[in-house]
């Protein structure tokens, strides 16, 4: 298969970001009717993949802190649905964005984000990434000494208040 894209990163580098993207999720994409994302940080990279690829775009969101579709956004029955994060920590929302494509009688075609930071533990499909860090997580019994001085945060959208 040749690139319609083959000597266009050299004339507009601006296209460079564009390709990258669309050679990583090629395998994945063939054939993928629609792109979901998890709230928030998803939602904009979701939406950009999508428009890069031309493909529906929706994102589901936290309601009682159980994902769902809103707005509007269904799967229909038999699409096929790529999930697109900004970052992959422990895999959490991106199987839970898994039950709603299964509860839609859907299949999975894969994940891609641009930071997989997970272990794949918990997602044992391919995960398509930008960059892979190995950021090693502790809970409570496991933390170094070093760090226990520092004060704990929580980042991520899981812990949001949202007003109707």
């Amino acid at each position: 298969l040749k690139s319609p894209f083959s000597l266009t990163a050299y004339n507009f580098p601006s296209l460079l970001p564009t390709i990258i993207i669309f050679w990583l999720l090629y395998p994945r994409i063939i054939g993928a009717d629609l792109i979901l994302s998890p709230a928030m940080g998803g939602i904009v990279i979701g939406y950009e993949i999508g428009r890069i690829l031309n493909k529906e775009t929706i994102f589901c969101e936290r309601v009682n802190k159980k994902f769902e579709l809103r707005r509007g956004f269904s799967i229909k029955k038999n699409s096929r649905v790529l999930i697109v994060e900004d970052v992959i920590t422990t895999g959490k929302s991106s199987l839970e964005c898994v039950k709603l494509i299964k509860k839609s009688k859907a299949k999975l075609v894969g994940f891609a984000c641009l930071i997989d930071r997970s272990e794949h533990k918990k997602i044992k499909y391919k995960v398509i990434s930008q960059v892979k860090l190995e950021i090693p997580t502790y809970n409570k019994s496991n933390l170094p000494h070093h760090l226990k001085k520092i004060p704990i945060t929580k980042p991520g959208s899981r812990f949001l208040k949202w007003v109707d």
